[in-house]
């Protein structure tokens, strides 16, 4: 990147601006096809209808320094040669209705393509119907175009391998207007066709595009808990609900009534009798006790083990916390190593007593010691995990033992230690001795001032006396407190 500072007295700026375009900028050594950047007019003229320039600053880049992305064909769309820095937009593939984006970094790396505004074109048309049938037509009609709608992303969903990043957040957002006309209605949709579209959704095969959905859009994993979670409860409004038990590919479910002072809950019932130590599989599984203490008899309830949302979740946070005596800083990072499961009662048992009993199979057995199992529930409200409420009663290599007081969806998290390298014995103790010693000829010189104060009083000693103070009493404090840091407060204010 360079700069050139011209005469230009008689050269008009129209004139001068074209020339410089498309002429060479000469070099000292040899001509160079130069890219001017920036120009800045220092001083102008007007003279007769024309624009005198005299002054022109020129901000040049060297072509040397330019880096580009070069021609590429992904997907069936030609990725044209783009400036580092650059996004470049094209139409979507064929199927699709949309326009796809594509960044060359600044390195002139192509970064994958971003397909997340290109939805199938049928997929866009039954959306935008449905918009128009909640907003202007009868529930009948509505509920035929839910269920309509429904069938099309049940056909969609399952024909392809991968669901695109553009379709996922389509399908999602089809999927909230459903939940909120159903609530808003009443109306009866197929809720096999329903849990069918889940399903499929959370396939461990769209877990890019998650991660793709989650980036661009609000759209989370934990969306479509909310959305599963709040058309549970408009299931549970029906006094009369039919007993339903869907068992997919990623997400199993079951709907019925049991009387919780007699039985409890049990679910999934297949995984509870074949609970093996020994066994290949470690299964995940819940059990409410019976709550002798509620009121409450018989009670509708729904279910739910996802198999998979931890491939889709990946990591789910990353936080830095306080490791060591001296609370040096490290990196731990939290994943979900479990399915996830979720109970929902027509009723609100309050603070569950007996506690809710949860057992989890671990998605990556913990060979580490270094691993630490934390049980969670996911808050809606403050849209992350929380441990309260729920404890570990048990965790091992293959399986954690959770115990909660309330209902809503459980997992496991698992938290990797980073190692941090403990401070050298040797140096610590030096450091202790130093400051001892600090202490000790500090208190000495303060003694000899006082001893022969009559013979060295004046302004300056005394200030000598107050420093040396200063110095006995701050030194004491870190030998009293250096073994404290990990109390912030103490720390803050020995700081």
């Amino acid at each position: 990147m360079g700069a050139l500072y011209l005469d230009t007295t008689v050269m008009t700026a129209t004139f001068l601006v074209l020339t410089l375009i498309v002429a060479k900028v000469t070099s000292r050594r040899a001509p160079v096809r130069a890219v001017i950047r920036d120009i800045q007019i220092i001083n102008m003229d007007w003279i007769k209808h024309y624009y005198f320039v005299k002054y022109l600053y020129l901000n040049i880049e060297d072509p040397k320094e330019l880096m580009s992305c070069k021609d590429e064909q992904i997907d069936g769309i030609l990725w044209n040669t783009t400036i580092a820095g650059k996004t470049l937009k094209q139409p979507c593939p064929s199927y699709q209705k949309g326009v796809a984006t594509r960044l060359c970094d600044e390195h002139g790396e192509w970064e994958p393509p971003n397909f997340i505004n290109c939805t199938n074109e049928a997929l866009m048309n039954a959306s935008a119907l449905l918009e128009r049938i909640i907003e202007n037509e009868t529930q009948d009609q509505i509920q035929e175009t839910v269920n309509n709608t429904l069938r099309l992303m049940k056909n969609l969903t399952s024909t392809t391998s991968r669901i695109s990043a553009g379709d996922l957040s389509s399908s999602l957002s089809v999927l909230e207007k459903i939940v909120t006309v159903t609530n808003a209605t009443g109306l009866a949709i197929e809720k096999e066709v329903f849990y069918a579209v889940i399903d499929n959704i959370l396939s461990s095969d769209n877990s890019n595009s998650w991660t793709i959905v989650s980036k661009e859009t609000e759209k989370y994993p934990t969306f479509l808990l909310k959305n599963m979670d709040r058309f549970s409860k408009i299931t549970l409004q029906n006094d009369n609900i039919t007993a339903t038990k869907f068992n997919g590919s990623n997400f199993e479910l079951v709907i019925n009534q049991t009387k919780t002072d007699e039985t409890g809950i049990r679910f999934p019932e297949e995984q509870l009798n074949n609970v093996s130590q020994n066994s290949e599989e470690i299964p995940t599984f819940l059990e409410l006790p019976k709550q002798a203490s509620n009121d409450i008899k018989a009670i509708n309830f729904v279910a739910v083990l996802y198999k998979t949302m931890s491939d889709i979740l990946g990591s789910d946070s990353n936080s830095k916390e306080k490791k060591g005596k001296h609370a040096k800083m490290s990196e731990r990072r939290f994943f979900v190593n479990s399915p996830i499961l979720s109970l929902t009662t027509q009723a609100d048992l309050g603070v569950l007593d007996p506690p809710l009993n949860l057992m989890f199979g671990h998605t990556v057995k913990n060979k580490s010691t270094d691993m630490h199992a934390v049980c969670v529930s996911w808050d809606f409200n403050l849209k992350k995990w929380s441990q309260e409420g729920c404890t570990v009663n048990q965790t091992y290599r293959r399986r954690t033992v959770c115990q909660c007081n309330h209902l809503t969806n459980f997992a496991i998290l698992m938290r990797p230690y980073t190692q941090v390298t403990e401070e050298n014995p040797f140096l610590k103790t030096m450091s202790l001795v130093g400051v001892a010693l600090s202490i000790a000829f500090t208190f000495l010189t303060s003694l000899v001032y006082v001893l022969t104060w009559r013979f060295v009083r004046s302004d300056k000693n005394v200030m000598m006396l107050n420093i040396c103070g200063s110095l006995i009493l701050s030194n004491a404090m870190f030998i009293s407190l250096v073994e404290q840091t990990a109390n912030e407060v103490k720390s803050i204010s020995i700081s």
